[in-house]
């Protein structure tokens, strides 16, 4: 069975109570790692020994648990559709599913099942600096001034504070673009925190 959710006006105009947003502008740009921001780690228990609990198709013994893969957070996606829908955003790849024309098209399929598109992902080169360097390299060279606002939703905190030694400008842009999805996954916060740098007002 699908589950897809639904955003009427009305729910996304609850969800939106508080923020304060300028009109959507013209071109905006949302580079995502989809494999930490949208999947989760799930466990699958059963009951095993007294009481204990362990993963379906695993043997522990006496029982325990563990890590039986990753899958998708209806939660992050629904937050997800909500930050598009409001921003007009274009998605970016920036995660693994990026390197490989095979990997590009699975995740098209899951994000599709949702109305979510992508078209472009980050270069996959070997830069200095890492994926930070790899983010920058396609804000300068495919953004440029062609989009209004972008924002960057990983698991890995990018960029450099501004007091950070050797720090570089477009290093502490990157950290002042970025929202980290940490344990909790992409949540109704980080949604909205991802809205405000796309379209908050200016301080």
């Amino acid at each position: 069975m699908r589950i897809s959710g639904s955003l009427s006006a009305s729910a996304l105009a609850s969800w939106l109570l508080g923020l304060k947003l300028v009109s959507r502008p013209a071109r905006c740009a949302l580079i995502i790692n989809t494999e930490t921001v949208l999947f989760v780690h799930a466990r699958v228990m059963v009951p095993s020994g007294e009481g204990a609990e362990q993963p379906a198709g695993r043997s522990y013994g006496e029982g325990g648990s563990g890590d039986v893969g990753r899958v998708l957070s209806v939660e992050a996606m629904l937050n997800l559709q909500r930050v598009i829908t409001i921003s007009g955003a274009e998605l970016v790849l920036s995660g693994p599913s990026r390197a490989s024309k095979a990997s590009r098209e699975v995740l098209a399929q899951t994000l599709g099942r949702w109305g979510v598109r992508f078209s472009r992902w980050i270069t996959t080169a070997d830069l200095q600096g890492g994926r930070g360097a790899q983010i920058l390299d396609f804000v300068t060279r495919e953004l440029g001034n062609d989009v209004a606002a972008w924002a960057v939703v990983d698991g890995e905190r990018m960029g450099k504070e501004y007091n950070e030694e050797g720090a570089l400008m477009m290093e502490v842009l990157l950290r002042q673009q970025s929202v980290v999805v940490g344990g909790d996954g992409y949540s109704d916060e980080l949604a909205r925190a991802t809205l405000e740098i796309l379209m908050g007002e200016d301080d």
